[in-house]
């Protein structure tokens, strides 16, 4: 299991005059339960399931039928509903990113909670809660790719709009100056903000990376190249 999350992000300089929030490095499930009518199903339990640890996160569905789970770890999950009058439904497995808030839509059949019906071939989870862009680094891809001095920030050249002015300067993981940065969408390179577990890891003069973990540490590498949400206003 890797040591930490990585997070950072690229933001738009209309973001630069908002209020900073807190970060987290995890991510979130919510939904809608509804019966074959498409009515709304309430006091329905919903338990999310990690699929690769075996931990367990239960809640209930509102009056609305809604239900949401937040601060989940990063991982693999599953989702399972039941409710007297109906048959138990699990959706998933499917994977859970950092600062996601996944929805996970769940229809429930007239039967017993006794029978299970299993839904495995949902199609992928869209972030369809906020207009975030961007892209996610798995730590299999971080591992796996081969870089010259194991710079996290190297990963940047994968991500769409990204443009490194100097490659060779990503070879460098010593001081910040030296580390590489990357232009995302036509802005500067001291307009991205770099954060690790939620904490601040800008270089305070020019803004650039102050601390680089190992790749292989890195549990996952988000990457926000537009319309980020409020919480990272830095830059």
């Amino acid at each position: 299991m890797r040591a930490r999350n990585a997070l950072f992000s690229t933001l738009l300089l209309l973001m630069c005059c908002t209020i900073s929030l807190a970060q987290t490095i995890t991510g979130s499930i919510t939904g809608t339960v509804t019966d074959a009518s498409g009515a709304a199903v309430n006091n329905a339990s919903v338990i999310a399931t990690n699929v690769q640890t075996g931990g367990t996160f239960p809640t209930q569905t509102n009056s609305d039928g809604v239900y949401t789970l937040r601060f989940l770890p990063i991982g693999q999950y599953k989702v399972a509903v039941s409710v007297s009058g109906f048959d138990t439904a699990t959706a998933g497995p499917f994977a859970l990113e950092v600062a996601q808030e996944a929805r996970v839509d769940v229809k429930l059949t007239v039967g017993q909670v006794s029978q299970n019906v299993v839904v495995t071939s949902a199609a992928p989870i869209l972030n369809t809660q906020n207009a975030t862009t961007g892209d996610t680094i798995t730590a299999e891809t971080a591992t796996e790719i081969p870089l010259q001095a194991r710079n996290f920030a190297s990963l940047s050249s994968l991500v769409a709009g990204a443009i490194v002015t100097n490659p060779s300067t990503q070879n460098n993981v010593g001081r910040s100056n030296y580390n590489g940065g990357y232009f995302q969408n036509g802005n500067r390179e001291q307009t991205n903000n770099y954060t690790l577990d939620g904490a601040d890891i800008n270089e305070t003069i020019d803004n650039y990376i102050g601390y680089s973990p190992n790749v292989d540490a890195i549990g996952e590498l988000k990457i926000i190249t537009g319309d980020a949400t409020a919480e990272y206003g830095n830059a």
